[in-house]
């Protein structure tokens, strides 16, 4: 009985807390998205996935959680394992069912693994630039005296470095730096 009481309050646990998970939905758009899913370039708005679920549909590129998947799942009970009339034909059901949780684990564990990499990407993109200012440039030696000035472009990239095309002829820029 005590462990009849602690599966349904840890099934009861898993479905608020799956309602309870954050999605993102775009500013105009119809769909709900995970937090990585490219659609959220422009816009992202935070919401639970209860609220999203009655509001919008889940978006098929990044498969979000389905607040009814999640939810009718985690009420079902399982067949009581002490009865002795079990129905063989339980248990390919159950089998298939477990093979089906089993590829949802994998995807899961999967798709952490590349949200982890990816904040620890951003996180050393983060520690090692400095605040963005202005470029410093350097004083640049005399203009040439003749006006036919060729050869590479003067430019400085947003990277800090000189340009590498060459720059039109009688200017010290390429055709994209203003020559």
């Amino acid at each position: 009985m005590k462990r009849r009481v602690i599966a349904v309050f840890l099934l009861f646990f898993v479905a608020t807390v799956a309602a309870e998970e954050t999605v993102y939905v775009t500013r105009t758009g119809t769909k709900y998205h995970r937090v990585s899913c490219r659609h959220l370039a422009k816009s992202a708005i935070p919401m639970t996935l209860s609220e999203a679920a009655s509001r919008y549909s889940p978006c098929s590129q990044c498969n979000p959680p389905v607040l009814d998947r999640v939810t009718s799942s985690a009420a079902t009970p399982l067949p009581s394992t002490n009865s002795s009339t079990s129905v063989p034909s339980d248990l390919p059901s159950l089998e298939a069912e477990k093979a089906g949780l089993e590829r949802q684990v994998a995807t899961m564990v999967a798709r952490i693994q590349l949200i982890d990499a990816r904040i620890a990407e951003l996180r050393r993109g983060a520690g090692s630039s400095a605040p963005v200012s202005a470029p410093v440039i350097a004083p640049s030696s005399p203009r040439p005296a003749s006006p036919s000035y060729s050869g590479r472009c003067q430019a400085t990239t947003r990277k800090g470095t000189q340009c590498t095309r060459q720059a039109k002829a009688g200017s010290r820029y390429c055709w994209q730096h203003g020559g």
